[in-house]
């Protein structure tokens, strides 16, 4: 049996039958060993189809890995990712999630473990699956942005701003092409800030003078990480060097006014920004949807587009008509 401290939980559905694990696989013992665990497939073998199968029908909602391990997870889950989305037994609502939380697993590899070349390839497979799945299913987004997490975390930051960028794109009718340039750049328009000393990161107090300037320096980075690895589309780069821009000129790093900012800067500053209110911080709690939207009207004023923040406001009020 395995100590339960060293154990966390994956989504049944994110491992696939009959290909081999580069994790151990475990499951809850039984009878007085229900609070510890046992190995149900060890490392380099398969959970084979009909086991899981079984697992499913009983109604396993997680099995378990080894947090030690977890590095092998997510590296698993970004060479399966397609395959684990497209499998036939896993309901719309629970793929949405699992979409997330697979994501999310990803984005927190790239963003902990940054790799250039791995990075940008299971930044734009996030990306590619989200898009695709919404595409197929109208609900899809709804349930994803359900199954978000509220707790601010630089990579969760990363991937709600990309979900909410991919949605409010789509519901201004950008075609996948165009909505796969967004998302790329909304998941990865933060990434520079793994060049920020953590003490400035997560500060839960005002920054200094000296302190904020180290922080502008992010739009910098970001774009140069990305650039680095041979990213030449300007719209990307832009969007992602430019998102602290404001419409009133007293952004930065340029001081762009007005329509000097490029589209996709304006369209991720907003859902960026919503993402970071509407999540539990160092020096906030999570405030709501229309409490974050009101700060962001009445206490930001000149920070953003206001057709696209109008824009933003309808498109969150269509998600509230399908959740009703």
């Amino acid at each position: 049996m395995q100590d339960m401290t060293l154990i966390e939980p994956v989504p049944i559905h994110s491992i696939l039958s009959d290909v081999p694990l580069s994790f151990s696989l475990y499951t809850h013992g039984e009878g007085e060993d229900e609070r510890r665990y046992k190995k149900l497939v060890e490392k380099g073998n398969v959970l084979s189809s009909g086991v899981r199968a079984a697992l499913i029908y009983k109604s396993t909602g997680n099995l378990f890995i080894r947090i030690d391990e977890r590095p092998l997870y997510i590296d698993y889950l970004g060479e399966n990712f397609a395959k684990i989305n497209a499998q036939g037994d896993t309901p719309k609502e629970e793929k949405a999630k699992l979409l997330y939380q697979s994501a999310n697993r990803i984005v927190e590899g790239v963003f902990s473990q940054p790799n250039i070349d791995t990075a940008m390839a299971k930044s734009q497979t996030v990306v590619g699956e989200t898009i695709e799945l919404l595409m197929n299913d109208e609900n899809a987004l709804l349930a994803m942005i359900r199954a978000s997490e509220h707790e601010y975390r630089l990579f969760t930051h990363s991937l709600n701003t990309a979900i909410f960028a991919i949605g409010l794109g789509h519901f201004l009718g950008m075609e996948a092409p165009e909505l796969a340039k967004l998302g790329f750049t909304a998941l990865l328009h933060d990434i520079g800030k793994i060049k920020i000393p953590a003490h400035i990161l997560d500060k839960p107090g005002p920054l200094s003078e000296y302190e904020f300037e180290m922080m502008k320096m992010h739009c910098h980075y970001s774009y140069n990480i990305v650039k680095q690895f041979g990213q030449k589309d300007r719209v990307i780069l832009e969007g992602i060097k430019y998102h602290h821009e404001r419409m009133d000129g007293k952004g930065y790093p340029d001081a762009l006014f007005g329509d000097e900012i490029p589209v996709f800067a304006r369209l991720i500053a907003i859902c960026s920004s919503y993402s970071a209110i509407s999540s539990h911080t160092s020096y906030h709690e999570a405030y709501s949807s229309f409490e974050s939207l009101s700060i962001m009207k009445k206490e930001m004023v000149g920070a953003y587009d206001p057709k696209l923040l109008q824009d933003f406001i309808r498109f969150l009020g269509s998600l509230l008509v399908q959740k009703k």
